[in-house]
C-alpha cells in the first residue's frame, strides 16, 4: 500500500470460527481480559474474532505478527499504532464491528474512520430519525418513497459514525449536530465540509445485508475492497 492509499478488509464473522484458536493467540493480555468479561458467548466470539482479524491485517501491513502489535487509544477510543519507525508512524486504522461482520479500514499517510451496521428493519425507525439527524436531513428523508427511508437512514448513520471515528471525538459529539447529507445514499464517493474542514466519504454494501462508510481527510489516490477470509 502506497502512501496515500486505503485498504478496506471486510470479513463475515462466522466464516472465521475454524480459525478460532489462531486468531485467539493473537490477543494481548488486555484484550484476552476485555473478553473475557463479555457475559454473552457469542459478543464473546465476536470479539476475539475481529480483534484477531484486526491484528492480522495490521501485523501484515507492518511486516510482524499480529500478536506483536501494540497500540493507544486516545480519550474517546480512537487507536493510534505504538509501533516505532516509518511503517508503524505512517499507517493509520480504524475497526468496526456489528452482528456476524467486522470491517477493518487502513491507510497508509491518510487518516481514516470507519462504521459497518447490519441492514435490516428497525423497530425505534422513528425515534432514532428523531433524534440523530439534523432537519435538513429530515426534510429530505421524508421525500423520499417510503420503502427507501429506513435504508437511507441506515447509510447516513454509518457516515456520521465513521466521521466521528475519524475525528476521534466519538461520543463527545451527538450525531445530531453532524449533516452528512442526502450524498450517503449512493455508493458515489462525496464530499462535505464539517467544522470548516472538507471531509471525503463513500459508502458501500457487502454480503447482501451490511452497510459500511469510510471517511477521510484528504481523498484517497486509490482504495482497495479486501475479503478477509481467515489468517
Amino acid at each position: 500500500m502506497q502512501r496515500g492509499e486505503v485498504q478496506i478488509w471486510y470479513t463475515l464473522l462466522p466464516d472465521l470460527h475454524p480459525h478460532l484458536a489462531s486468531l485467539s493467540e493473537c490477543l494481548s493480555p488486555s484484550e484476552r481480559l476485555r473478553a473475557a468479561r463479555f457475559s454473552q458467548e457469542k459478543d464473546r466470539l465476536d470479539f476475539i474474532l475481529s480483534h484477531g482479524f484486526l491484528r492480522t491485517i495490521l501485523g501484515g501491513q507492518l511486516g510482524a505478527p499480529g500478536s506483536a502489535v501494540s497500540w493507544s487509544v486516545g480519550p474517546f477510543g480512537k487507536p493510534h499504532l505504538a509501533e516505532a519507525g516509518h511503517a508503524g508512524a505512517e499507517l493509520a486504522f480504524s475497526l468496526s464491528r456489528t452482528s456476524g461482520a467486522a470491517v477493518c479500514a487502513m491507510g497508509r499517510s491518510i487518516p481514516v474512520g470507519i462504521d459497518v451496521e447490519r441492514i435490516g428493519p428497525l423497530p425505534d425507525f422513528q425515534e432514532l430519525a428523531a433524534s440523530v439527524l439534523t432537519p435538513r436531513e429530515r426534510g429530505a428523508l421524508a421525500s423520499l418513497p417510503v420503502s427507501q427511508r429506513e435504508r437511507a437512514f441506515q447509510r447516513s448513520w454509518v457516515c456520521k459514525e465513521a466521521i466521528l471515528k475519524l475525528e476521534g471525538v466519538g461520543l463527545g459529539v451527538h450525531p445530531g449536530a453532524l449533516d452528512a447529507g442526502p450524498g450517503c445514499w449512493v455508493a458515489e464517493p462525496f464530499s462535505l465540509l464539517w467544522e470548516g474542514q472538507r471531509l471525503f466519504l463513500r459508502t458501500f454494501e457487502f454480503a447482501e445485508q451490511y452497510v459500511a462508510a469510510l471517511a477521510t481527510r484528504s481523498e484517497p489516490s486509490a482504495v482497495q475492497f479486501l475479503r478477509f477470509e481467515g489468517p
